[in-house]
Protein backbone atom coordinates (compact mmCIF):
# COMPACT_ATOMS: atom_id res chain seq x y z
CA UNK A 1 0.00 0.00 0.00
CA UNK A 2 2.74 2.31 0.96
CA UNK A 3 4.64 1.75 -2.26
CA UNK A 4 1.11 2.44 -4.39
CA UNK A 5 0.89 5.68 -2.36
CA UNK A 6 4.71 6.96 -3.20
CA UNK A 7 4.23 6.14 -6.83
CA UNK A 8 1.04 7.74 -6.91
CA UNK A 9 2.59 11.27 -5.57
CA UNK A 10 5.63 10.85 -7.54
CA UNK A 11 3.68 10.58 -10.72
CA UNK A 12 2.05 14.05 -9.70
CA UNK A 13 5.29 15.45 -8.77
CA UNK A 14 7.47 14.45 -11.85
CA UNK A 15 4.68 15.08 -14.45
CA UNK A 16 4.20 19.29 -12.93
CA UNK A 17 7.67 18.97 -12.55
CA UNK A 18 8.50 18.30 -15.83
CA UNK A 19 6.17 20.65 -17.60
CA UNK A 20 7.22 23.66 -15.38
CA UNK A 21 10.90 23.12 -16.12
CA UNK A 22 9.68 22.97 -19.44
CA UNK A 23 8.14 26.26 -19.81
CA UNK A 24 10.39 28.03 -18.26
CA UNK A 25 13.68 26.43 -19.44
CA UNK A 26 11.64 27.33 -22.99
CA UNK A 27 11.17 31.29 -22.22
CA UNK A 28 14.98 31.39 -20.71
CA UNK A 29 16.57 30.20 -23.15
CA UNK A 30 15.13 32.34 -25.72
CA UNK A 31 16.11 35.65 -23.70
CA UNK A 32 20.04 33.52 -23.58
CA UNK A 33 19.87 33.55 -27.02
CA UNK A 34 18.81 36.72 -27.82
CA UNK A 35 22.33 38.43 -27.20
CA UNK A 36 24.23 36.25 -29.58
CA UNK A 37 21.37 36.67 -32.34
CA UNK A 38 22.01 40.64 -31.88
CA UNK A 39 25.17 40.68 -31.64
CA UNK A 40 26.68 38.16 -33.82
CA UNK A 41 23.54 38.10 -36.55
CA UNK A 42 23.19 34.43 -36.69
CA UNK A 43 21.27 33.08 -39.58
CA UNK A 44 17.54 31.94 -38.84
CA UNK A 45 18.40 28.45 -39.52
CA UNK A 46 20.54 28.16 -36.59
CA UNK A 47 17.88 28.88 -34.34
CA UNK A 48 16.27 25.76 -33.17
CA UNK A 49 19.91 24.33 -32.42
CA UNK A 50 21.15 27.16 -30.74
CA UNK A 51 17.84 26.88 -28.56
CA UNK A 52 18.88 23.44 -27.83
CA UNK A 53 22.42 24.37 -26.66
CA UNK A 54 21.20 26.75 -24.49
CA UNK A 55 18.68 23.92 -22.54
CA UNK A 56 20.90 22.75 -20.10
CA UNK A 57 21.55 26.32 -19.08
CA UNK A 58 18.63 27.58 -18.13
CA UNK A 59 17.71 24.14 -16.82
CA UNK A 60 20.22 24.81 -14.28
CA UNK A 61 18.47 27.79 -13.33
CA UNK A 62 14.84 26.28 -13.87
CA UNK A 63 15.45 23.10 -11.73
CA UNK A 64 15.02 24.50 -8.13
CA UNK A 65 12.27 26.97 -8.89
CA UNK A 66 9.80 23.97 -10.52
CA UNK A 67 10.63 21.38 -7.86
CA UNK A 68 9.54 23.63 -5.16
CA UNK A 69 6.52 25.01 -7.27
CA UNK A 70 5.43 21.02 -7.94
CA UNK A 71 5.61 19.93 -4.61
CA UNK A 72 4.19 23.08 -3.10
CA UNK A 73 1.19 22.51 -5.50
CA UNK A 74 0.78 18.62 -5.52
CA UNK A 75 1.31 18.58 -1.84
CA UNK A 76 -1.02 21.26 -1.07
CA UNK A 77 -3.74 19.84 -3.49
CA UNK A 78 -2.98 16.28 -1.40
CA UNK A 79 -3.87 18.09 2.23
CA UNK A 80 -6.55 20.35 0.64
CA UNK A 81 -8.70 16.80 -0.88
CA UNK A 82 -8.12 15.27 2.87
CA UNK A 83 -5.82 12.69 1.67
CA UNK A 84 -3.27 13.32 3.92
CA UNK A 85 -5.21 13.64 7.13
CA UNK A 86 -6.85 10.08 5.40
CA UNK A 87 -3.50 8.27 5.22
CA UNK A 88 -2.55 9.47 8.27
CA UNK A 89 -5.48 8.75 10.18
CA UNK A 90 -4.52 5.39 8.63
CA UNK A 91 -1.63 4.90 10.39
CA UNK A 92 0.88 6.36 7.75
CA UNK A 93 3.26 9.21 9.27
CA UNK A 94 4.01 12.23 7.89
CA UNK A 95 7.88 11.54 7.07
CA UNK A 96 6.76 8.12 4.91
CA UNK A 97 4.25 10.90 3.10
CA UNK A 98 6.95 13.10 2.12
CA UNK A 99 9.47 10.55 0.88
CA UNK A 100 8.46 11.24 -2.53
CA UNK A 101 9.11 14.68 -1.81
CA UNK A 102 12.52 13.78 -0.70
CA UNK A 103 13.45 11.65 -3.73
CA UNK A 104 13.02 14.65 -6.03
CA UNK A 105 14.58 16.66 -3.87
CA UNK A 106 17.79 14.45 -4.33
CA UNK A 107 16.97 13.95 -8.00
CA UNK A 108 16.98 17.41 -8.49
CA UNK A 109 20.17 18.27 -6.56
CA UNK A 110 22.08 15.21 -8.51
CA UNK A 111 20.82 16.80 -12.07
CA UNK A 112 21.95 20.05 -10.88
CA UNK A 113 25.49 18.87 -9.92
CA UNK A 114 25.69 16.78 -13.01
CA UNK A 115 24.66 19.96 -15.44
CA UNK A 116 26.80 22.64 -13.80
CA UNK A 117 30.05 20.50 -13.57
CA UNK A 118 29.87 18.12 -16.71
CA UNK A 119 26.74 18.53 -19.53
CA UNK A 120 26.67 22.58 -19.49
CA UNK A 121 30.51 22.58 -20.54
CA UNK A 122 29.96 20.41 -23.21
CA UNK A 123 26.83 21.80 -24.61
CA UNK A 124 28.92 25.60 -23.96
CA UNK A 125 31.34 24.62 -26.46
CA UNK A 126 28.68 22.85 -28.82
CA UNK A 127 27.29 26.33 -29.05
CA UNK A 128 30.79 28.20 -29.30
CA UNK A 129 31.23 25.31 -32.51
CA UNK A 130 28.05 26.74 -33.74
CA UNK A 131 28.70 30.28 -34.09
CA UNK A 132 31.83 30.00 -34.73
CA UNK A 133 30.98 27.48 -37.61
CA UNK A 134 29.85 30.01 -39.70
CA UNK A 135 33.01 33.04 -38.72
CA UNK A 136 33.86 33.41 -42.47
CA UNK A 137 29.87 34.43 -43.22
CA UNK A 138 29.41 36.18 -39.57
CA UNK A 139 32.62 38.88 -40.58
CA UNK A 140 31.01 39.00 -43.64
CA UNK A 141 27.47 39.56 -42.80
CA UNK A 142 29.03 42.46 -40.11
CA UNK A 143 30.42 44.42 -42.22
CA UNK A 144 27.79 44.62 -44.72
CA UNK A 145 25.37 45.26 -42.01
CA UNK A 146 27.79 47.69 -39.87
CA UNK A 147 29.96 48.69 -41.93
CA UNK A 148 33.09 47.16 -39.19
CA UNK A 149 33.46 44.71 -37.03
CA UNK A 150 32.80 46.00 -33.79
CA UNK A 151 30.22 43.91 -32.45
CA UNK A 152 31.99 40.55 -32.49
CA UNK A 153 33.48 41.40 -29.61
CA UNK A 154 36.65 43.47 -27.23
CA UNK A 155 39.25 42.74 -29.28
CA UNK A 156 37.46 44.66 -31.95
CA UNK A 157 37.15 47.94 -29.56
CA UNK A 158 40.51 49.07 -30.23
CA UNK A 159 40.26 47.94 -33.61
CA UNK A 160 38.07 49.57 -36.30
CA UNK A 161 37.61 47.70 -39.32
CA UNK A 162 35.65 49.15 -42.17
CA UNK A 163 35.48 48.43 -45.68
CA UNK A 164 33.93 49.89 -48.32
CA UNK A 165 33.58 46.54 -50.65
CA UNK A 166 33.08 43.13 -49.85
CA UNK A 167 33.52 39.74 -51.90
CA UNK A 168 33.41 36.58 -49.97
CA UNK A 169 33.89 34.03 -52.89
CA UNK A 170 37.68 35.77 -53.27
CA UNK A 171 38.07 35.70 -48.84
CA UNK A 172 38.95 39.94 -49.69
CA UNK A 173 37.98 43.16 -48.46
CA UNK A 174 38.54 46.34 -51.04
CA UNK A 175 39.06 49.94 -49.52
CA UNK A 176 39.79 49.27 -46.37
CA UNK A 177 40.56 51.12 -43.64
CA UNK A 178 42.22 49.69 -40.17
CA UNK A 179 42.68 51.95 -36.84
CA UNK A 180 44.09 50.62 -34.04
CA UNK A 181 43.78 52.83 -31.25
CA UNK A 182 45.72 51.29 -28.27
CA UNK A 183 48.83 51.30 -30.99
CA UNK A 184 48.72 54.56 -32.32
CA UNK A 185 48.49 53.16 -36.13
CA UNK A 186 46.20 53.33 -38.97
CA UNK A 187 46.58 51.11 -42.02
CA UNK A 188 45.27 52.30 -45.39
CA UNK A 189 45.01 49.51 -48.25
CA UNK A 190 43.00 48.59 -51.03
CA UNK A 191 42.87 45.20 -51.10
CA UNK A 192 43.10 42.66 -47.83
CA UNK A 193 42.72 39.25 -47.76
CA UNK A 194 40.55 37.22 -44.98
CA UNK A 195 41.68 34.00 -43.54
CA UNK A 196 39.85 32.58 -40.61
CA UNK A 197 41.49 29.88 -38.41
CA UNK A 198 39.06 28.18 -36.04
CA UNK A 199 39.71 24.91 -33.82
CA UNK A 200 40.27 23.73 -30.74
CA UNK A 201 43.46 26.04 -29.58
CA UNK A 202 43.47 28.59 -32.45
CA UNK A 203 40.33 31.13 -33.25
CA UNK A 204 41.58 33.27 -35.02
CA UNK A 205 41.01 36.15 -38.00
CA UNK A 206 43.84 37.30 -39.95
CA UNK A 207 43.86 40.28 -42.31
CA UNK A 208 46.83 40.97 -44.82
CA UNK A 209 47.14 44.14 -45.86
CA UNK A 210 48.69 44.08 -49.56
CA UNK A 211 50.93 47.27 -49.58
CA UNK A 212 49.28 49.24 -46.89
CA UNK A 213 50.38 52.91 -46.32
CA UNK A 214 51.10 52.70 -41.83
CA UNK A 215 50.43 56.39 -40.26
CA UNK A 216 52.34 55.86 -36.66
CA UNK A 217 51.40 58.44 -34.10
CA UNK A 218 54.43 59.32 -31.79
CA UNK A 219 55.46 62.52 -30.18
CA UNK A 220 56.57 65.14 -33.10
CA UNK A 221 53.20 63.72 -34.58
CA UNK A 222 53.09 60.78 -37.30
CA UNK A 223 55.28 58.73 -39.68
CA UNK A 224 54.55 57.50 -43.07
CA UNK A 225 55.78 54.06 -43.70
CA UNK A 226 54.66 51.63 -46.59
CA UNK A 227 55.62 47.87 -46.95
CA UNK A 228 54.25 45.07 -48.70
CA UNK A 229 51.92 43.00 -46.43
CA UNK A 230 51.22 43.09 -42.37
CA UNK A 231 48.92 40.42 -41.53
CA UNK A 232 47.22 41.40 -38.43
CA UNK A 233 45.25 38.55 -35.86
CA UNK A 234 42.25 39.45 -34.12
CA UNK A 235 41.07 36.40 -31.45
CA UNK A 236 37.27 35.82 -32.73
CA UNK A 237 34.96 36.17 -29.93
CA UNK A 238 33.97 33.20 -27.46
CA UNK A 239 30.33 33.46 -26.28
CA UNK A 240 30.52 30.63 -23.75
CA UNK A 241 34.29 29.60 -23.61
CA UNK A 242 35.39 32.46 -22.20
CA UNK A 243 33.40 32.08 -18.92
CA UNK A 244 34.85 30.32 -16.05
CA UNK A 245 31.01 29.40 -15.32
CA UNK A 246 30.88 26.84 -18.33
CA UNK A 247 34.27 25.19 -17.25
CA UNK A 248 33.83 21.70 -16.53
CA UNK A 249 35.23 20.65 -13.01
CA UNK A 250 38.59 18.99 -14.68
CA UNK A 251 39.07 22.02 -16.90
CA UNK A 252 38.79 24.41 -13.69
CA UNK A 253 41.09 22.65 -11.87
CA UNK A 254 43.84 22.91 -14.56
CA UNK A 255 43.19 26.44 -15.42
CA UNK A 256 43.93 27.08 -11.38
CA UNK A 257 47.49 25.36 -11.62
CA UNK A 258 47.96 27.16 -15.37
CA UNK A 259 45.86 30.39 -15.91
CA UNK A 260 47.42 30.61 -19.26
CA UNK A 261 45.00 27.33 -20.17
CA UNK A 262 42.46 30.39 -19.96
CA UNK A 263 41.88 32.75 -22.93
CA UNK A 264 41.26 35.80 -21.21
CA UNK A 265 44.24 35.70 -19.36
CA UNK A 266 46.13 34.90 -22.85
CA UNK A 267 45.17 37.88 -24.40
CA UNK A 268 46.54 40.53 -21.57
CA UNK A 269 49.66 38.31 -21.23
CA UNK A 270 49.93 38.73 -25.00
CA UNK A 271 50.09 42.51 -24.50
CA UNK A 272 52.56 42.08 -22.01
CA UNK A 273 54.73 39.67 -23.73
CA UNK A 274 54.58 42.04 -26.54
CA UNK A 275 55.48 45.08 -25.03
CA UNK A 276 58.22 44.15 -23.08
CA UNK A 277 59.89 42.61 -26.52
CA UNK A 278 59.15 46.32 -27.50
CA UNK A 279 61.16 47.47 -24.61
CA UNK A 280 63.90 44.59 -24.71
CA UNK A 281 64.60 45.39 -28.27
CA UNK A 282 64.73 49.54 -27.68
CA UNK A 283 66.58 48.78 -25.36
CA UNK A 284 69.73 46.49 -26.84
CA UNK A 285 69.53 49.12 -29.95
CA UNK A 286 70.28 52.35 -27.42
CA UNK A 287 72.87 49.61 -25.56
CA UNK A 288 74.50 49.14 -29.18
CA UNK A 289 74.31 52.84 -30.81
CA UNK A 290 76.10 53.76 -27.51
CA UNK A 291 78.65 52.10 -27.29
CA UNK A 292 80.18 52.47 -31.11
CA UNK A 293 76.87 54.68 -32.96
CA UNK A 294 77.06 51.85 -36.01
CA UNK A 295 74.43 49.42 -35.67
CA UNK A 296 73.67 46.17 -38.10
CA UNK A 297 70.22 45.21 -39.58
CA UNK A 298 69.16 43.04 -41.47
CA UNK A 299 66.20 42.93 -44.23
CA UNK A 300 66.12 39.94 -46.68
CA UNK A 301 68.82 39.20 -48.59
CA UNK A 302 69.94 43.01 -47.76
CA UNK A 303 72.18 44.17 -44.87
CA UNK A 304 71.81 47.80 -43.61
CA UNK A 305 74.95 49.44 -41.32
CA UNK A 306 73.30 52.42 -39.39
CA UNK A 307 76.07 54.74 -38.27
CA UNK A 308 73.82 57.56 -35.64
CA UNK A 309 75.80 60.08 -33.71
CA UNK A 310 72.78 60.58 -30.90
CA UNK A 311 70.12 58.86 -30.42
CA UNK A 312 67.81 57.81 -27.27
CA UNK A 313 64.58 55.24 -26.47
CA UNK A 314 61.32 57.11 -27.15
CA UNK A 315 58.00 56.68 -25.61
CA UNK A 316 54.71 58.01 -27.29
CA UNK A 317 51.76 58.98 -25.07
CA UNK A 318 48.78 56.59 -25.77
CA UNK A 319 45.33 56.69 -24.74
CA UNK A 320 44.19 54.23 -21.80
CA UNK A 321 40.67 54.55 -20.82
CA UNK A 322 40.49 57.96 -19.00
CA UNK A 323 44.40 57.66 -18.59
CA UNK A 324 47.24 58.84 -20.83
CA UNK A 325 50.63 56.86 -20.18
CA UNK A 326 53.65 56.60 -22.08
CA UNK A 327 54.77 53.72 -24.08
CA UNK A 328 57.66 52.95 -25.00
CA UNK A 329 58.08 52.07 -28.93
CA UNK A 330 60.85 53.08 -30.63
CA UNK A 331 64.12 54.88 -30.70
CA UNK A 332 64.90 58.35 -32.19
CA UNK A 333 67.82 58.91 -34.33
CA UNK A 334 69.39 62.44 -34.57
CA UNK A 335 72.17 63.54 -36.47
CA UNK A 336 74.39 66.29 -36.57
CA UNK A 337 75.33 69.49 -38.89
CA UNK A 338 78.46 68.00 -39.52
CA UNK A 339 77.93 64.15 -38.88
CA UNK A 340 74.52 63.13 -39.87
CA UNK A 341 72.85 59.58 -39.79
CA UNK A 342 74.15 57.26 -43.01
CA UNK A 343 72.73 54.12 -43.94
CA UNK A 344 74.87 51.70 -45.99
CA UNK A 345 73.10 49.13 -47.73
CA UNK A 346 74.55 45.91 -49.56
CA UNK A 347 74.12 42.19 -49.91
CA UNK A 348 73.79 40.21 -46.84
CA UNK A 349 76.62 38.21 -47.77
CA UNK A 350 78.75 40.90 -48.36
CA UNK A 351 79.83 42.68 -51.13
CA UNK A 352 79.91 46.66 -52.23
CA UNK A 353 77.44 49.60 -50.79
CA UNK A 354 74.72 49.70 -53.59
CA UNK A 355 72.84 52.15 -51.60
CA UNK A 356 73.73 55.15 -49.16
CA UNK A 357 71.18 56.92 -46.98
CA UNK A 358 72.26 60.48 -45.46
CA UNK A 359 69.33 62.07 -43.05
CA UNK A 360 69.38 64.44 -40.79
CA UNK A 361 66.68 62.72 -38.76
CA UNK A 362 64.96 58.70 -38.30
CA UNK A 363 63.51 56.36 -35.95
CA UNK A 364 63.91 53.00 -34.94
CA UNK A 365 60.12 51.45 -34.85
CA UNK A 366 59.56 48.00 -33.35
CA UNK A 367 56.41 46.44 -34.84
CA UNK A 368 55.62 43.57 -31.92
CA UNK A 369 51.60 43.87 -33.14
CA UNK A 370 52.08 41.79 -36.10
CA UNK A 371 52.15 38.33 -36.58
CA UNK A 372 56.29 38.39 -36.80
CA UNK A 373 57.78 40.86 -35.02
CA UNK A 374 59.77 43.87 -37.40
CA UNK A 375 61.75 46.73 -37.03
CA UNK A 376 61.14 49.30 -39.77
CA UNK A 377 63.90 52.34 -40.02
CA UNK A 378 62.10 56.34 -41.32
CA UNK A 379 64.30 58.69 -42.06
CA UNK A 380 63.60 62.15 -42.71
CA UNK A 381 64.80 64.49 -44.65
CA UNK A 382 66.94 61.93 -46.43
CA UNK A 383 69.03 62.04 -49.81
CA UNK A 384 70.18 58.62 -51.47
CA UNK A 385 73.36 58.29 -53.04
CA UNK A 386 73.73 55.84 -55.41
CA UNK A 387 77.69 54.72 -55.58
CA UNK A 388 77.75 54.81 -60.05
CA UNK A 389 76.00 58.29 -59.97
CA UNK A 390 77.60 61.58 -59.68
CA UNK A 391 74.32 63.45 -59.74
CA UNK A 392 73.46 65.01 -56.58
CA UNK A 393 70.10 63.48 -55.62
CA UNK A 394 67.29 65.44 -54.30
CA UNK A 395 65.93 65.59 -50.73
CA UNK A 396 63.08 63.29 -49.81
CA UNK A 397 60.29 64.25 -47.24
CA UNK A 398 60.70 60.35 -45.99
CA UNK A 399 61.92 56.92 -46.40
CA UNK A 400 61.22 53.71 -44.66
CA UNK A 401 62.74 50.67 -44.95
CA UNK A 402 60.60 47.79 -43.31
CA UNK A 403 60.58 44.21 -42.26
CA UNK A 404 63.73 44.87 -40.97
CA UNK A 405 64.64 41.38 -38.26
CA UNK A 406 64.25 41.37 -35.00
CA UNK A 407 66.70 39.79 -33.01
CA UNK A 408 65.76 36.23 -32.62
CA UNK A 409 66.77 35.52 -28.99
CA UNK A 410 64.78 38.06 -27.42
CA UNK A 411 61.45 37.87 -29.32
CA UNK A 412 61.69 33.84 -28.07
CA UNK A 413 62.79 35.14 -24.78
CA UNK A 414 60.02 37.49 -24.61
CA UNK A 415 57.08 35.04 -25.87
CA UNK A 416 58.35 32.05 -23.61
CA UNK A 417 58.71 34.83 -20.73
CA UNK A 418 56.99 32.48 -17.54
CA UNK A 419 53.65 34.12 -16.13
CA UNK A 420 55.28 33.58 -12.75
CA UNK A 421 58.11 35.73 -13.30
CA UNK A 422 55.71 38.53 -14.60
CA UNK A 423 53.03 38.41 -11.70
CA UNK A 424 56.52 38.82 -9.92
CA UNK A 425 57.87 41.61 -11.54
CA UNK A 426 60.84 40.21 -12.51
CA UNK A 427 61.71 41.68 -16.14
CA UNK A 428 64.15 40.94 -18.28
CA UNK A 429 64.47 44.74 -19.14
CA UNK A 430 67.63 46.82 -17.41
CA UNK A 431 65.86 50.31 -17.13
CA UNK A 432 62.65 50.73 -15.17
CA UNK A 433 59.49 49.76 -17.27
CA UNK A 434 57.74 52.09 -19.27
CA UNK A 435 54.16 53.28 -17.71
CA UNK A 436 52.21 51.28 -20.28
CA UNK A 437 53.98 48.07 -19.47
CA UNK A 438 53.38 48.72 -15.95
CA UNK A 439 49.60 49.12 -16.53
CA UNK A 440 49.19 46.27 -19.07
CA UNK A 441 51.40 44.27 -16.34
CA UNK A 442 49.16 45.22 -13.08
CA UNK A 443 46.00 44.85 -15.57
CA UNK A 444 47.31 41.11 -16.23
CA UNK A 445 47.73 40.78 -12.28
CA UNK A 446 44.14 41.74 -11.46
CA UNK A 447 42.75 39.08 -14.33
CA UNK A 448 45.08 36.52 -12.75
CA UNK A 449 43.34 37.28 -8.76
CA UNK A 450 39.91 37.28 -9.95
CA UNK A 451 41.05 34.13 -11.64
CA UNK A 452 41.73 32.55 -8.67
CA UNK A 453 38.30 34.22 -7.18
CA UNK A 454 36.14 33.07 -10.02
CA UNK A 455 36.99 29.47 -9.63
CA UNK A 456 36.57 29.26 -6.23
CA UNK A 457 33.36 31.00 -6.32
CA UNK A 458 32.05 29.25 -9.35
CA UNK A 459 32.84 26.09 -7.42
CA UNK A 460 30.90 26.90 -4.69
CA UNK A 461 28.21 28.29 -6.59
CA UNK A 462 27.43 24.81 -8.27
CA UNK A 463 27.58 23.01 -5.20
CA UNK A 464 24.86 25.71 -3.53
CA UNK A 465 22.51 25.46 -6.53
CA UNK A 466 22.29 21.33 -6.19
CA UNK A 467 22.21 21.74 -2.17
CA UNK A 468 19.38 24.47 -2.42
CA UNK A 469 17.58 22.32 -4.35
CA UNK A 470 16.84 19.89 -1.58
CA UNK A 471 15.80 22.95 0.79
CA UNK A 472 13.85 24.16 -1.32
CA UNK A 473 11.74 21.40 -2.59
CA UNK A 474 11.21 19.96 1.43
CA UNK A 475 10.21 23.27 2.13
CA UNK A 476 7.74 23.45 -0.75
CA UNK A 477 5.93 20.52 0.52
CA UNK A 478 5.84 21.45 4.41
CA UNK A 479 4.64 24.48 3.16
CA UNK A 480 1.58 22.84 0.66
CA UNK A 481 0.38 20.64 3.82
CA UNK A 482 0.58 23.25 6.44
CA UNK A 483 -1.27 26.35 3.99
CA UNK A 484 -3.41 23.76 2.13
CA UNK A 485 -1.83 25.53 -1.63
CA UNK A 486 -4.04 23.51 -3.69
CA UNK A 487 -4.46 26.27 -6.49
CA UNK A 488 -1.83 27.14 -8.88
CA UNK A 489 -1.79 30.76 -8.25
CA UNK A 490 -1.25 30.53 -4.56
CA UNK A 491 1.03 27.43 -4.71
CA UNK A 492 3.30 29.81 -6.91
CA UNK A 493 3.14 32.54 -4.47
CA UNK A 494 4.10 30.41 -1.62
CA UNK A 495 7.05 28.82 -3.66
CA UNK A 496 8.14 32.22 -5.06
CA UNK A 497 9.60 33.98 -1.94
CA UNK A 498 11.76 31.30 -0.53
CA UNK A 499 13.13 30.83 -3.63
CA UNK A 500 13.45 34.16 -4.66
CA UNK A 501 15.05 34.79 -1.05
CA UNK A 502 17.76 31.71 -1.74
CA UNK A 503 18.67 32.72 -5.39
CA UNK A 504 19.11 36.53 -4.10
CA UNK A 505 21.27 35.61 -1.43
CA UNK A 506 23.25 33.08 -3.48
CA UNK A 507 23.94 35.91 -6.55
CA UNK A 508 24.44 38.41 -3.77
CA UNK A 509 27.30 36.66 -2.70
CA UNK A 510 28.59 35.61 -5.76
CA UNK A 511 28.89 39.32 -6.91
CA UNK A 512 30.40 40.45 -3.73
CA UNK A 513 33.02 37.77 -4.09
CA UNK A 514 33.89 38.64 -7.14
CA UNK A 515 33.83 42.29 -6.83
CA UNK A 516 37.76 41.91 -4.58
CA UNK A 517 39.70 38.73 -3.95
CA UNK A 518 39.54 40.78 -0.23
CA UNK A 519 35.86 39.80 0.08
CA UNK A 520 35.69 36.07 -0.38
CA UNK A 521 34.72 34.81 2.40
CA UNK A 522 31.96 37.64 3.27
CA UNK A 523 30.99 36.84 -0.76
CA UNK A 524 30.99 33.46 -0.12
CA UNK A 525 28.84 34.16 3.73
CA UNK A 526 26.25 35.46 2.31
CA UNK A 527 25.85 33.00 -0.78
CA UNK A 528 25.35 30.02 1.78
CA UNK A 529 23.52 32.17 3.78
CA UNK A 530 19.74 31.58 2.00
CA UNK A 531 20.49 28.01 2.07
CA UNK A 532 20.73 28.13 5.80
CA UNK A 533 17.90 30.43 6.04
CA UNK A 534 15.70 28.06 4.24
CA UNK A 535 17.17 24.82 5.91
CA UNK A 536 16.41 26.55 9.32
CA UNK A 537 12.72 27.44 8.03
CA UNK A 538 12.34 23.55 7.26
CA UNK A 539 13.56 22.56 10.09
CA UNK A 540 10.68 25.12 12.24
CA UNK A 541 8.04 24.43 9.43
CA UNK A 542 8.68 20.51 10.12
CA UNK A 543 8.79 20.69 13.71
CA UNK A 544 5.34 22.03 13.95
CA UNK A 545 3.59 19.31 11.41
CA UNK A 546 5.05 16.60 13.28
CA UNK A 547 3.43 18.15 16.61
CA UNK A 548 0.42 18.47 14.78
Amino acid sequence: MVFTLHRYILKDLFRTFVLTAAVLSVMLGLGVMFRPLRRFGVSPESIPELLLYTLPLTLTMVLPVAALLSTTLNYGRLENDNEIAACRSSGISLGTLVYPALILALSTALASLLLGFNVIPNFARQFDYLIKRDAESLVYRNIRRTGNLNSLGRDFRSFKVRAEEVDPEAHALYDVVVVDQENGQTYTVREARVNIEIGQETNQIYLELIRPIISIRNEGGSDLLTTDSVVLSYDFPSFFEDEIKFKSLSELQDIRENPTLFNPIRKPLRMVREQLLVEMICQRLQRQLEGGGRLTLNQGDRRLLVSVPSSRVQSTPVQRGRRTVHRVDGVRLNGLVDRPIQVFESARDGGPVSKRYVAQRGRLVVNAHTQMPTLSLVLQGVKVHYPDSRIEPPSLLEESLAHLAAPTDLVEQAQLWPLERLMADELPITAAASEYLELVLGHLKQRCAKLDVAITVELHLRLAFGVSCIVLVMLGAALGILLKSGHVLAAFGISFIPATLCLMLIFTGQHIAEQSPDNLGVGLAYLWSGIVTVGLIDWAVYWKLFRM
